[in-house]
Parts: structure tokens; sequence; C-alpha cells
């Protein structure tokens, strides 16, 4: 029924889920398309500009004018506007460079920042040739599929960028830039914009032609034949070819077409290599650069930019060096054209910069239309956001630009007459534009054929660095050049230096082991476990006719403690409450689902080295192991049963000769005991290690249940956590701890470092680093590894966390130190990792450094916020007064966290919590009233905004988490109690290596408090202050707690035999 219930809630989200998936979709389409209408209206304006109309005679008059439709001087403009001299203004000229080069500017930023965050694939050395030499010759004897890894994980490193290569990208580039130039400024202003629109659809000549070059060559290869592909690239060059000779007659003009045709091949060599299906090494090398060479290459285009323009004036002009100089405001030329000469110079017709004004409107409007295209192949919608949008661009454009040209003084801005409003539009006979429309339609319906492999293909799921083949667009062709540079073929989509074929990876075989540990759970806490594992059990039989979704299911829970030691002889007795608890329930999920004889257990308990097994067949056909760890044959804690369930699973069950399943596709989804998670998340988490074998683990997004004002702070904690701290790590670098209760780890990276990760604690640190923090442990191994850890926040799993104040004391009491040495240890091996890891670097470790440098600093300024606190608040009392009362009492506490017992500890902690608490408060108020005196003037107000603005951007940017953020105020109020207590009680405790949470859930909350209170008669009655005065001041009784509690259970126990109840006492 809770299953039930579950799925009809699932249900209701999914429906919610996909009506804000279409309103989004909506919103992706019309993003796409109003921006990118705007940028290419705004660039047509600015194209024109760079050449003004000019009345003519001559035969070729007509390209200016749309043969005749363009009349100059007419009668209904008014006003000096119209009646200035057409010169050219060099910020026109400017303007449209600025639009050109800010892609290559976005392409170097980014490439800087690849630089600065992410180390290069580095070759190895000849010490780890060495060592891969030693270790092939130690593992000879392995079985041919270990070897057959092994080769797979040496093929895989990236090779070296060839000298060959990388000139091969600069001539590319070359010719693209000097097409692109001759194109933009010597070409396209001699048209109207409404011929300038059509031309723009014929620089796609060369895309078809080399696409069915290189099926034909695939075809002679024995490949598959794609006939539609054939099909459309046939039809897409006789398109082309008709439109371009339909322009060619429109023009008559032999140099016009001439220079035309030579430029918008130049153009249209740019995306060869997304159009050759043969991936060879070359082609590999030139869509995957490296960061340094892509930044070479396009700081090279930008100053190959700007000399050719400078070049294409000087030639233009009637005295070169006059026409160069020009261009910076120093003097006059006279350009010429087949119209006539212009002026080139800086006159003030258009003042405020409004040619820039504009280029940055194209340039904005040109941004967004990549990211909304972006994302819409991104998350599996480009076949409604991003393919129409592109396409009916050309179209919208050509249509629309005659309406605007018929109204010019709409875009009239003060004396700039963006439209010419001298020139009216008037229409003229259809037939003397018949070659111009038959051209447009041809040209139209070829760019149709050209992107029919977008059309077939609905994308695939993953990250935005495999949507295109080259980094950013074209400045000047937004729509097409983001059709023709959208990747055709998404199996070859390369992350972080490989190239995945997932035709191939669909062969392998998938294993998700899902391993769970569990101690001391509650009832609803394995409830919510085992609901999980069912509805992965059912989603994994569904899976099974999806070729790229399909894998096989394991699921291991593994018990620590779970027998009764028997009294009389210490050998292994009856199964605890919790392991009775849990088939208990599991016989309840049986008996509730008599449609499924599946559902279970096996006739008897399987014993073994270890203590005991337990299997069931869950309803789907899938099996759930029960271990059964005995204390006295294996090692307790939950470390261990990580080591123990690894080495069962990859160097035992699953390395057999008949196992079908390679390390590197088995994926361990490593659980605590009160886990809740849904299968989408475990295939989300799924999805992201199939991409590439050099990610070792992946972690998701963890959500805090439970009731209560300590679940209601973790709430708002882990939310800013995973906001803020865990997606800056993934995009700068990569995640440095996967959390234990939730995260997939691959099986192959986990083998590297078991040996590590199996040894034993021997030095103080060790109990720190390796028992207390285990998942961040084992993820510093893997870092040190090589291996990258990826943040996937579509993939949700909730768990209970600690709901009263000692228990969640009890926990970072034991994470806080883990933390610190585990980082350290990073910081440490700076050199070794950023060496091996090319997901880290100096910077990304100079960030960590300086959070640590942080954290350290963060009990001293809190401490000082809370004195600031009390001195703003309370101005008659002495500033200095209020700093000796606050360092005594923190001293006070120092001292208990050294001296007195851990309870006290806690007492004394929520005592000043709730003191400083209510501080926080005070002073919370004050800040509200200095806001209302002053004005929002105030540092200190100025700071909460800023930080309260950075909580509410992210919690909008998160829509489905929105109410993580109602609890931000009892984060606000607890600063001092988990900011600097806490520290202070964890540095206090380094010694207490317990695990300090569900130790003891044996009595109730009734039985304790009775016990409390007989120990308090015991003592007898003394004077005290939450007892910790009488811990520290007054004289105690010689009765020990666990002397007390052991009378009280020979007192409720008459039978038990008193050796065995007095064993290690001593009174």
């Amino acid at each position: 029924m809770a299953i039930k219930a579950s799925s009809d809630h699932n249900a209701s989200c999914c429906s919610i889920e996909k009506s804000l998936t279409i309103v989004f979709a909506f919103v992706l389409f019309g993003t796409a398309l109003v921006c990118g209408y705007i940028g290419r209206v705004t660039l047509h304006i600015l194209i024109w500009h760079i050449g003004p109309p000019m009345e003519s005679n001559i035969s070729v008059s007509h390209l200016s004018t749309l043969n005749g439709w363009l009349t100059p001087n007419c009668s209904n403009c008014n006003g000096t506007a119209c009646h200035i001299d057409r010169s050219i203004d060099v910020k026109w000229i400017w303007a449209v460079f600025v639009v050109i080069i800010t892609p290559y500017v976005l392409t170097i930023l980014k490439s800087l920042l690849q630089m600065c965050f992410k180390t290069s694939e580095k070759n190895k050395t000849n010490e780890e040739n060495k060592t891969n030499e030693d270790n092939k010759t130690n593992e000879g004897n392995k079985t041919h599929e270990g070897n057959k890894a092994n080769e797979e994980q040496e093929t895989n490193t990236e090779p070296v960028l060839c000298t060959k290569t990388f000139w091969f990208m600069i001539f590319t580039e070359f010719f693209h830039t000097v097409g692109l130039c001759i194109l933009v400024f010597f070409v396209l202003p001699l048209f109207d914009p409404i011929l300038a629109s059509v031309v723009y659809m014929a620089t796609s000549f060369l895309t078809p032609c080399i696409d069915f070059g290189s099926i034909v060559y695939r075809v002679f290869k024995n490949r598959d034949l794609d006939l539609l592909r054939v099909i459309s690239d046939i039809f897409g060059i006789i398109l082309q070819i008709a439109g371009i000779t339909l322009l060619a007659r429109y023009l008559n003009d032999g140099l016009m077409f001439g220079l035309f045709l030579i430029s918008v091949i130049l153009v249209s060599l740019k995306y060869w290599e997304n159009c050759v299906h043969d991936k060879n090494s070359i082609i590999w090398q030139l869509q995957n650069p490296r960061p340094m060479e892509t930044c070479i290459v396009y700081i090279f285009k930008v100053i190959l930019t700007f000399g050719i323009i400078i070049v294409i004036y000087a030639l233009k002009s009637t005295d070169s060096r006059a026409g160069a100089f020009s261009l910076f405001d120093d003097g006059q030329s006279i350009a010429l054209s087949i119209f006539g000469g212009q002026t080139i110079d800086s006159n003030t017709i258009c003042q405020y910069n409004i040619p820039f004004i504009l280029s940055a409107i194209n340039i904005l409007c040109n941004f967004l239309c990549y990211a909304s295209a972006k994302l819409a192949c991104t998350i599996n919608c480009q076949m409604v956001c991003f393919v129409p949008p592109l396409l009916l661009l050309p179209l919208l454009t050509t249509i629309t630009i005659p309406v605007a040209l018929g109204d010019p003084a709409m875009l009239t801005i003060g004396s700039c007459d963006l439209l010419f409003q001298d020139w009216c539009f008037n229409l003229g006979s259809m037939y003397d534009l018949r070659f111009l429309l038959s051209a447009g339609v041809l040209l139209y319906f070829s760019i149709i054929c050209i992107v029919v492999p977008i059309w077939k293909d609905s994308g695939k799921r993953g990250k935005t660095g495999g949507v295109f083949v080259a980094p950013f667009y074209c400045g000047i062709f937004l729509e097409l050049s983001l059709l023709k540079n959208r990747r055709q073929n998404d199996e070859y989509v390369d992350k972080n230096g490989e190239t995945i074929n997932s035709s191939e990876s669909k062969k392998s075989d998938i294993l998700c082991v899902c391993c769970a540990t569990m101690w001391h759970e509650e009832e609803r806490e394995m409830k919510q476990l085992l609901e999980s594992f069912l509805r992965l059990d059912k989603q994994q039989r569904e899976n099974q006719t999806n070729e790229d979704e399909k894998f096989d299911l394991e699921a291991h829970i593994f018990f620590d403690d779970a027998f009764i030691e028997n009294d009389d002889d210490g050998k292994q007795g009856r199964k605890n409450n919790y392991v009775e608890t849990f088939i208990k329930m599991v016989e309840e999920y049986q008996r509730s689902e008599p449609s499924t004889p599946n559902f279970k257990a096996d006739d008897f308990e399987k014993h073994s080295p270890y203590g005991a097994r337990l299997e069931w067949r869950l309803p789907k056909g899938n099996t759930l192991f029960v271990h059964l760890k005995n204390k006295n044959k294996v090692k307790q804690k939950k470390r261990w049963s990580q080591v123990m369930y690894m080495r069962y699973i990859l160097e035992h069950k699953h390395k057999q000769p008949g196992s079908k399943f390679a390390a590197e596709n088995i994926f361990i989804l490593a659980l605590d005991g009160d886990v809740k998670f849904e299968p989408e998340a475990v295939l989300s988490l799924m999805r992201r290690l199939k991409e590439s074998s050099k990610i070792g683990a992946a972690c998701g997004r963890i959500h805090p249940i439970g009731a209560g004002p300590m679940v209601w702070y973790q709430q708002f904690e882990y939310a800013i956590g995973h906001w803020l701290q865990k997606a800056t790590e993934h995009v700068t670098g990569c995640v440095l701890c996967t959390p234990g209760c939730f995260g997939l780890f691959r099986g192959s990276s986990i083998l590297k470092v078991l040996d590590t990760y199996s040894e034993e604690a021997t030095h103080p640190r060790h109990y720190l680093q390796y028992d207390q923090g285990e998942d961040r442990w084992l993820c510093t191994l893997l870092l040190k590894q090589g291996m990258k850890i990826e943040y996937t926040a579509e993939s949700d799993a909730y768990t209970f966390v600690p709901e009263g104040f000692y228990q969640f004391y009890n926990q970072r009491r034991r994470w806080t130190p883990s933390t610190i040495a585990n980082i350290m240890d990073l910081l440490i091996s700076w050199k070794e990792i950023t060496a091996k890891n090319d997901n880290i670097s100096v910077l990304y470790i100079s960030y960590h450094l300086c959070l640590l440098i942080s954290t350290l600093l963060t009990p001293g300024a809190i401490f000082m916020l809370i004195v600031g606190s009390i001195i703003i608040s309370f101005q008659w009392i002495h500033s200095f007064v209020i700093l000796i009362v606050n360092v005594i009492v923190v001293s006070m506490f120092m001292l208990a966290c050294v001296c007195a017992s851990t309870q006290k500890q806690l007492l004394f902690a929520a005592v000043l919590s709730c003191i400083y608490g209510i501080i926080m408060l005070i002073g919370l108020i004050g800040v509200v009233k200095d806001a209302a005196d002053i004005g929002f003037c105030s540092i200190t107000t100025i700071l909460i905004l800023f930080e309260a603005g950075v909580f509410i951007i992210s919690a909008i940017l998160h829509p489905k988490e929105w109410k993580c953020l109602l609890p931000g105020l009892i984060y606000f109020f607890a600063l001092p109690a988990m900011s600097m207590l806490m520290f202070l009680y964890a540095i206090g405790n380094l010694n207490d290596v317990s695990w300090g949470t569900r130790e003891t859930q044996l009595e109730s909350e009734s039985s304790i408090s009775n016990s409390q209170e007989e120990m308090e008669e015991e003592e007898g009655h003394v004077c005290s202050f939450g007892k910790f005065c009488t811990c520290m001041l007054c004289p105690r009784n010689s009765y020990t707690k666990s002397i007390l509690n052991k009378w009280k259970y020979l007192k409720d126990n008459p039978d038990v035999k008193r050796g065995h109840a007095d064993k290690g006492m001593s009174i």
C-alpha cells in the first residue's frame, strides 16, 4: 500500500513536471525565435549602414534598390534627417567588427577558464609506463577480460595534438575569416537588406557536398548506407546550385558574383568536419582541441579579422594610406564601390554611440538565442525548441524586412536614421523580382534538406560540451552556424579526452549493485529502503526493452553486529531485534503482494564465514541478499562492510571466468540503511558514469527528512550546500566527496584504490580520516588516481537526519575532523593530484585552500560577530566587559570539552546555543532598526541583504526546492551554535572515535527518563546549573553511571548470574 501511495504521489508530481516542461519548452522556443529575429534585424541594419544606399544610374543599381522597389527622395520623408549626405560612419564598421569577434572572445575566455581550472591531459611519464608494464607482467595470469579492460584504459589516453593538426586548424579558420570578412565588408554592404537576407541563405553549399562524399566513402568501406541522408544531401546540393544560379542571374555582374561565390564557399568550409563520419585521429583532434590550441587559434582569428578590415578599406579607398587611417578617426578618405565613391569619416549624425548600442543588442540577443538552442539540445527538446525556431528565422526575416522598410520612421532614434527614411519602399512588379524570389525559396528548402540529420535524431541526454562541434556560434550567421554546428552523430560525444561510441556501449552489459549498510535503523527507515529496492526492481524489468537504459540488478544489505552473543559459551546466538524487524517487514510485504509468488525467502538460512546470509527473490526476478555480520568473525563499522562487499563483488563473484560483467561496467550504488530514492535517480547517475570511463563516481542531491527544528536547519544547510558548494566544485573542477548515503561508484575505479581503502588505522590521523569519514576518504583516493567525481542535481535521494541536538552534534563531531583531514591530505598532495587528475588544477587547489582557511577562521569571526551584536544591542554595557564575559564563557566551554563528560558538554552547548540564538535575534532586530532609521547604507545591512539575496536567487533557480529556503532564519539564529560551538566541540573530542549516532536505541524515551530520575536519587540532591556546575565544582558520589545502570539491570533481572553481571566491574 505504501508503494502504491508513493506511486500515486509520483504520478501527480510527474503530471506537474510535464506541464512545467511544456511551459518551459514554449519559453525556450520563444526565446530562440525572438532573440534570433532581433539579432538578424539588427545585423542587417548594421551592415546596411556600412554601405549606405546611393542614387545611381548604372546597370547594377538594382542591387541596392531591390530592382527599383526602393526609391530615393520620396515625398513622405520630412526633416533634416532625410537629406543628410550618406557618408560611411566608421562607428558602424567597428560595431560590426565587435559583433564578429564576440564569439571569438567568448571562446578565448572559455579556453582560459579551462586552462585555469582544469589541467590538460599529460603523457604518461617513463616511471608510470614502467609501472604499467610491471602490472601487466604481474597480472599476466589474469583473465582475458581483465587484460582487455587494461588495454582499453591505456588506449583511452588523450593523444598529443600534433603540429600538422594545429596548422590545419589555423588554415581552416583562416579561410573562414577571410571569406566572412569579404562577404560582410565587401559584398553584403552593396545589397539592400532583402537581397542580403536571401544571399545569407547561400552559405551552406559545401555542407551537403562534403556530407554526400563522406557517405559514399563509407559505402566503399562496406558500411551501412543511410538512404534518407543520401536523398536529403542530393536535394540540398541541387537546390543550392539552383538557388545560387538564380542569384547570379539576378546579380548580373561577374565581379560581384565571383566575390560572392568565393566568400560563401570559404564560409561554408568552416563546418566540414561535422559532415565527415569516418573518425580518424585528425578529425578527432580537430573536434576536441586542447584549450591552449583553441585559445591561440581564436586570438589569431581576432587579429586576422582586424587586419582584413584595414586591408579591405585600404584597397577600396582612392588613397590606401588615408583609407586605413580614416578607420581610426584620423582624416577622411573616399571608398570606391560599383555605385561610386563614398566618404569614410566619423560624423555625429548617430550620437550617443548608437551603432555600438545596436551591436550590444545584437550580441545579447545572439547569445540568448545560442544559449536557448543549446539548452534545448541538452534536454532532448531539439525537435521543438532548436530546429523549428532556427529554421523560421531566415523566412521570418526575409518576409518582415519589407514591412519595416514600408515604415522606416519607426526605427529612428533622434537624428540617427536606422532605415534611411529618404528611401521609401514602393511595391513594384513581382516579375522584376522573379529570380530573387525563386532563389530565396530554393535556398530556404535547401537548408531544410541539409538539416535532415538533426530532424531525424532527437538528441541524447548529456552535457553541453557534446552538443556542438565547434565552440560557440558565428556572430554573422547565427542560426545557420548553429544548425550546421549541431553534432550530427551523438555517438561520438567526447568527454574528458575520450570518444564514446554509444553503439559499442549498448553491447556492454551493465550491472548495478545496490549495497546498503545497516546497524540500528528504525522500522520506518528500513521500510523506505526496501520500497526503493522494489521500485528499482520494477524499473529494471521495464528497461529491458530499452537498449540505452538496460541494466542488470543486484541488491545487498549488510547488517553490522547482527547477532546476540550467547552468555554461556560466547558463540553466535539468535539474530538481534533489528534483523528480526527487517525480516518481519519483508514478510508483511509478501503478504501484501499475493500476486507475486517470486517474492519469497529461501527455506533455510545460509551460514557463511562472516555470519549468515538470507536471500529473497524480488517480484521482478532480481535477488535481494541480506548479509548478517557476526562481530566475532568480521570487523564492524561501515567502512569494513564496504570493504567486504567491494571485494566480494569485484574480486570474487564477478571475476570468475563465467561472469559476463567487466569491472568497467559494474556500478556499485553505496547506500545507507535509511535512504529513499526513485529509479530515475539511479538511472541519472548511471548515465553520467556511462559517459566516460574517467568518471569514477557520481552523486546526487541529498534531501534531509524527519521532523523538528534540527531537521529544518539541515534542510536549509543541505540545500545551500548543494546549490552553491557542490555546483561550484562540479563546474570549476570536480566534486570532492560523494555522500555515503547515496552515491554510484565504478567498479574498475574502486579496484585501483581498494587495497589502500582496506588498510587498518594505525595512527591517530587514520582513525579520523579512515573510519570517521570513510566516504570522503574513498573519494580522496579516487581523486588521487585521476578519477573524476561528478554531481547530478536531477538525482534526488532522501535520508533521515538527526532530529535531536545531541545526535546532530555527535554526527558533526565525526564529520568535521574527517573533512578537514581529507582536505589537508589533498592540499599536501597537490602536486601529485594536479599532475595525475586533469580535472583538478592549481587554481582549484587554491580555492579549497582558501575554503579551509576560512573554515578555521570562522569560529573567531562568529565570536566577534556575537560580541558586536551584544555591544550594539546593549550599549549601556562597556564593550570591554562584554568581550571579557564572552571570552570567559567560551573558555569554560572549551575547558568542558576537554574535562567534562560528553553528556555535560552537549548540555552546556545546548544552553549556550539558546543564549546565543537569542542574542542573534536581538542583533537582527537591531539591523532592521538601523535599516529603518538610516536606510540601506549600513555595511551590516548591505552584507546581510547580499547574503540573503544569494540564497533567494538560488531558490528561484531551484523552484522545486523553494521550501528549503523557509528555515533560513533558524540557520541564521544557529550560526554561533553550528559554526563556533560545534567546531570547538569537535576539536575537543578528537579522541572520541565512536560513531556517535544510532549507538543505543534499545530503550524508549520514558525508560531513559525513569533511569535518569533513579540516578538522581542515587546521586543525591545538589545545587547545580544544568548539571554542569555539579560536574565542575560540586563534589560527586563515587557511583558511576555504568555501575548504576548495571545495578538497575540486576534489580530488574534477578535470575541473571552475578558473575556475568559484574564482569569487568570494580567498586
